[in-house]
């Protein structure tokens, strides 16, 4: 008998959000000529690492109850500001 396989509803956000990567990452192969390479692959993750770690952070910091959730965008201004 074939065991039906279970998808544990805790990984639901991040199989949402591969999901969305994937998808947008083909809308940019079919659209731009030389997207689909993997120097543009590796420049996704490279460029935007400061927005990865601001979001784990971020994310850590309001989880623990260290700030309230209104906060967080203001650090995200700020961060992007710094960035620029």
């Amino acid at each position: 008998m074939l065991k039906r396989l279970r998808f544990p509803i805790r990984y639901v956000p991040f199989a949402a959000t591969v999901a969305v990567f994937i998808v947008a990452y083909a809308i940019g192969a079919i659209s731009f000529k030389n997207f689909f390479t993997l120097r543009v692959f590796v420049n996704l993750f490279h460029d935007n690492a400061y927005l990865g770690i601001a979001a784990v952070g971020t994310g850590i910091v309001i989880l623990s109850g260290g700030i309230d959730l209104p906060s967080a965008p203001s650090l995200r201004s700020r961060g992007c500001l710094w960035r620029n």
